[in-house]
């Protein structure tokens, strides 16, 4: 299986563990790119990016990855903070998606992460990178509060107070979508 390919269009990947590269196709043998373009303005459509990942702790590594390559290629340019609040908030919403969403579902082997940059929805407004994760679980999550020596049990914490917006969307006969929202500024 091939790694997944990412470039400034609407792309669909299926990450294969083990393949962590992703990025624009390479040059076919005997072709040289051309000079360095400026970097593209930003663009006000939708982008979007699916990818299946296994229930394993190492696919959230590779989505973080992915997602790096992702905003560099479509020249999101988020600030250094943005892209780290960004990566933080898929981490968590992975892991819980892999740790929670699939217990109840013994059978599941995959989560469906969603990328999408979405134009602003308005004059002066940033636009807006949303995060999903499409998991088999029906249980929908909830924020609680950890006791201060338990390891686990802050994530959708940590989501709620990075991301601009979250929430939990169920989806009839599969699981549900737990999704945030960063306002590129």
């Amino acid at each position: 299986m091939h790694p997944p390919r990412v470039d400034s269009r609407t792309t669909t990947a299926l990450a294969a563990p083990g393949h962590p590269r992703v990025g624009p196709p390479r040059s076919s043998p005997g072709t040289f790119p051309g000079p360095a373009a400026a970097p593209a303005p930003r663009i006000p459509s939708p982008r979007h990016m699916v990818m299946a990942l296994a229930v394993r702790p190492e696919s959230v590594p590779l989505a973080r990855g992915t997602l790096r390559r992702l905003l560099a290629a479509w020249h999101a340019d988020p600030n250094d903070d943005t892209a780290a609040a960004a990566a933080l908030v898929l981490s968590e919403l992975l892991t819980n998606g892999i740790t929670h969403g699939t217990a109840q579902e013994q059978q599941a082997s995959s989560v469906t992460l969603a990328v999408s940059l979405l134009p602003p929805p308005g004059p002066g407004a940033p636009q807006i990178l949303r995060l999903s994760v499409h998991d088999p679980g029906r249980s929908r999550p909830h924020i609680r509060q950890a006791d201060a020596d338990e390891e686990h049990g802050r994530g959708l914490l940590l989501v709620a107070a990075t991301a601009d917006r979250w929430g939990c969307e169920s989806l009839p006969g599969d699981g549900k979508r737990v999704w945030a929202e960063l306002d590129l500024v």
